[in-house]
């Protein structure tokens, strides 16, 4: 089920995403924890590790795995969420990953129930991350047979899309901590 589906320039993005993660994640005995999937040598799959990065810069305890330093990609991400099982038993799962669309689709920030599956747009077969989904869809889809770069594009969106989205998980989590804390 999608609970938010705008465009990263919309006013109302980031309070939406606050009051879906409310609605998400306020019953949850744990925290969850941020999976930013993607890669750090591609502008267009920098969306994961790039809101990874900028979260850990807003607040270090927010538990966050995948950064532009340290990114969690198809090379690694088998071994990666062993580690993160292990290291979060019980924790609820938000992945975060770049996608491809549409072209009316470009630039979206969707939220939803349920795991993402990442490499889809590349045929990669790995396996579903997450209980909660977000996706910024950073390109339209392509025709194998054209023979564009899915790598290539602009860094300025993606960057914008990261900034929303690590914004409103960084407000939520202040949030949540001034309401535990009362």
């Amino acid at each position: 089920m999608i609970m938010v589906r705008k465009h990263y320039a919309e006013d109302s993005l980031k309070s939406e995403l606050i009051k879906a993660f409310d609605e998400l994640f306020s019953n949850a005995e744990k925290e969850p924890v941020i999976i930013c999937i993607g890669s750090d040598t591609h502008i267009l799959d920098c969306y994961g590790p790039l809101v990874g990065t900028m979260l850990t810069e807003f607040n270090p305890h927010i538990p966050v795995v995948g950064t532009l330093h340290q990114p969690l990609n198809a090379k690694n991400l088998v071994a990666g969420m062993k580690q993160i099982k292990s290291l979060y038993p019980g924790h609820m799962e938000l992945a975060i990953d770049a996608a491809v669309g549409d072209e009316d689709e470009l630039g979206l920030i969707k939220l939803q129930r349920g795991a993402l599956i990442p490499g889809k747009a590349l045929a990669k077969n790995l396996p579903p991350i997450g209980h909660v989904s977000l996706t910024g869809i950073v390109r339209t889809r392509f025709d194998r047979s054209s023979h564009k770069n899915i790598y290539s594009g602009s860094l300025a969106p993606v960057y914008s899309m990261a900034r929303v989205t690590s914004q409103a998980i960084a407000e939520w989590y202040t949030n949540q901590s001034l309401t535990d804390g009362q």
